[in-house]
């Protein structure tokens, strides 16, 4: 069987359509294209083989889909696991205050809302 989609346009836009029409032809191998044009409005046939067209069931599910979602899913996890890590790693260096690295160099403790001063 082959399913027969039909587009109606108005005329000014006749040109457009059959522009895009033809790139869709190209795009889309064993489509056959048919014009139709009355005087208020253009017709356009075209016409898709069957095996075109798939008609999917709620319950079956493209396997490709299902892997990416499975890999999305995946990522996420993964992202929500290093946020918590780096959350607990924040909480604890915060907690222990500066190390002497960060002592020697004054980048944490003293800096805050004291305009910037180093060790004092």
């Amino acid at each position: 069987t082959r399913y027969t989609i039909v587009f109606v346009f108005p005329p000014h836009l006749y040109n457009r359509v059959e522009q895009l029409a033809k790139q869709w032809d190209g795009a889309i191998s064993g489509m056959d294209l048919r014009w139709a044009q009355r005087d208020d409005i253009c017709i356009s046939e075209l016409v898709v083989p069957k095996n075109r067209i798939r008609e999917k069931d709620s319950s079956e599910e493209d396997d490709m889909e299902v892997e990416l979602r499975q890999r999305r899913k995946e990522k996420e996890a993964k992202r929500a696991q290093t946020r918590k890590k780096e959350k607990v790693e924040r909480k604890q260096r915060h907690q222990d205050g500066p190390d002497e690295e960060e002592e020697a160099t004054g980048k944490r403790g003293r800096k805050g809302r004291k305009g910037g001063r180093k060790n004092e």
